[in-house]
């Protein structure tokens, strides 16, 4: 994208060489202050450097080349390689037909004070400090047609914090607003110190405008098989040395809803009238389900007495007591749960 750099000799013209020093010492002084505005360039000899660096507009090459600049460690510098400051438009434009338009890296953490940053990104007046577009389609491979792709080894591949507004801000027109993986942790971890719920969810609402239709799920949890698809534990998580990512309950109240609640194991059927049992085909029954019964409507001289359960496929509500012309129609609810495991 840029020029490439080698290290300055005595040879090289005095203006390369105070352009190389300003560079090394961590941009102490605004590199664009010093040049001319109208694409000031570095140059030999008088003439225009096709390897050089220019400020204020493009700077394409044909072979992968690299800008670099030693900083020195005494006294400590400003931790950045390179400032170039341009009052308006692009300070450094990148551009790469095959591979990574423009690449940061910083080895960091030695003195610990310098920031291990690759690249930083500030603006002001509601600007943004960075920003990533992707234009391609869908692709193979781990960041495959993304507009910021950040990758660790240890620490956050993408860290984002904020003194006022959001931390990290994500949306899409189609697909996730954030997609997070993970083989060994959580996917996703919400953490909030000041009371406020770790995680929001908000269902199909314009920040501020419209209502919310009734259909929309501001929160949805999927798993397989008998796993949980969302657990509510009171309490914390144990040692996660020896017992990553498990629950620590306190006793506490797991559950709190505020609203109205539904449950698809929950429904109504009725007793047929000169009958004292009827079967409810629900297939989420198990041999351990517990199923509670209320009558909704009156039973004549009979009284509920048991229920037999047949796994995977309903239950039995039988009732006793009542000859056959004192057995009204009676009308009940039910709601099925299970024990804990």
């Amino acid at each position: 994208m840029i020029g490439h750099y080698p290290a300055p000799s005595t040879s090289e013209p005095a203006s390369r060489r105070r352009l190389l020093r300003l560079i090394g010492a961590g941009g102490a002084a605004l590199v664009a202050m010093l040049l001319p505005r109208n694409g000031a360039q570095a140059t030999h000899g008088g003439g225009v450097d096709p390897d050089a660096l220019h400020v204020g507009q493009d700077n394409f090459t044909v072979a992968p080349t690299t800008l670099s600049a030693e900083i020195p460690t005494d006294p400590v510098p400003d931790p950045r390689a390179l400032i170039v400051f341009i009052p308006q438009g692009r300070a450094i434009t990148g551009h790469s037909s095959f591979g990574v338009g423009v690449n940061g890296h910083s080895n960091g953490g030695d003195p610990p004070e310098i920031p291990s940053v690759g690249v930083e990104g500030t603006a002001h007046h509601d600007g943004i400090g960075v920003a990533g577009e992707s234009k391609a389609g869908e692709g193979q491979g781990p960041g495959a047609g993304a507009g910021v792709s950040g990758s660790s080894g240890s620490g956050p591949g993408v860290q984002g914090n904020s003194e006022s507004g959001p931390g990290a801000l994500a949306g899409s027109t189609t697909g996730p607003g954030v997609d997070a993986t993970s083989w060994s942790g959580p996917g996703a971890v919400g953490w909030s110190p000041s009371g406020v719920a770790g995680v929001i969810g908000i269902g199909s609402i314009m920040r501020g405008e419209g209502t919310v239709p009734e259909e929309a799920r501001g929160l949805l949890g999927v798993a397989p098989g008998s796993a949980p698809a969302v657990q509510c534990v009171s309490g914390g998580l144990l040692d996660q040395d020896t017992h990553p990512w498990a629950p620590d309950p306190d006793g506490g109240l797991a559950l709190d809803v505020v609203g109205k609640a539904r449950f698809s194991t929950a429904g109504a059927a009725t007793v047929p009238q000169g009958q004292n049992s009827v079967f409810v085909p629900n297939a989420s029954v198990t041999p351990n389900s517990h199923i509670s019964i209320t009558l909704v409507s009156g039973p004549g001289p009979r009284q509920l007495r048991w229920i037999w359960r047949s796994g995977g496929s309903g239950f039995t509500v039988h009732f006793a007591g009542g000859p056959p012309g004192q057995r009204p129609a009676t009308d009940f609810t039910y709601l099925i749960v299970e024990p804990p495991a």
